[in-house]
């Protein structure tokens, strides 16, 4: 049996190319997502997925013939529509370059909060360590948002190389996933976490050898 790739999926003959097609693709990813959510990917079943659209299995495996197949796409589904909001949410703001990255550091943030993004992402991380194909999605995502946060970074300071820049990159992506660690949905909020906000801007500005007091 030919392997069918996660690019492929969108693709199939009487999906992609037909409106009802991508109606229904839409409806299983969202269902699948909600119920990934809810079980994790340990109690995850594809009956369990067409008993709650109310759908054979078989139909359901027309779209997506296996489990590993549609949780890579609901994972890469979700990455892209993250590092658009990101992006979009930076272009959106007004004010000073250092106004805007602050305002994207913040949603990402406040982010941390809303249990879709955190379990998404705990799965995602548990799921990459066994499965190649995940690990693959999870490195095409990091790429994509490390690149993200260069763009914005490389409006504070025209001064710092384009290394250094995403080297510094990579260090605030990499302090803001490990705050979920600490902080993110139904984590218990210690008192020392209070006012982290402020030094998370402070230990940017620092990185990228601004006056915290500029």
């Amino acid at each position: 049996m030919k392997k069918v790739s996660a690019k492929d999926l969108g693709n199939r003959q009487g999906t992609a190319v037909q409106q009802k097609g991508r109606a229904r693709v839409k409806q299983i990813l969202d269902a699948a997502t909600s119920l990934l959510i809810e079980e994790g990917y340990g109690q995850f079943t594809m009956r369990q997925l067409s008993e709650r659209l109310n759908i054979r299995l078989s139909n359901l495996q027309y779209y997506f013939p296996s489990r590993t197949l549609l949780i890579q796409k609901i994972l890469e589904r979700f990455l892209e529509n993250y590092i658009h909001q990101i992006s979009q949410f930076a272009i959106e703001q007004e004010g000073t370059a250092r106004q805007r990255v602050f305002a994207a550091i913040d949603y990402l943030l406040r982010d941390q909060q809303q249990e879709e993004s955190c379990k998404i992402f705990w799965e995602l991380w548990a799921l990459s360590a066994r499965n190649p194909e995940i690990s693959e999605v999870m490195n095409n995502f990091y790429s994509a948002y490390i690149d993200t946060v260069t763009e914005m970074l490389q409006e504070l300071n025209i001064e710092v190389s384009s290394d250094k820049t995403k080297q510094i990159a990579i260090l605030i992506v990499s302090m803001i996933e490990g705050l979920s660690l600490m902080r993110g949905f139904g984590k218990k909020q210690n008192s020392f976490l209070n006012g982290i906000e402020s030094e998370v801007r402070n230990s940017i500005l620092c990185l990228m050898n601004i006056n915290v007091k500029d």
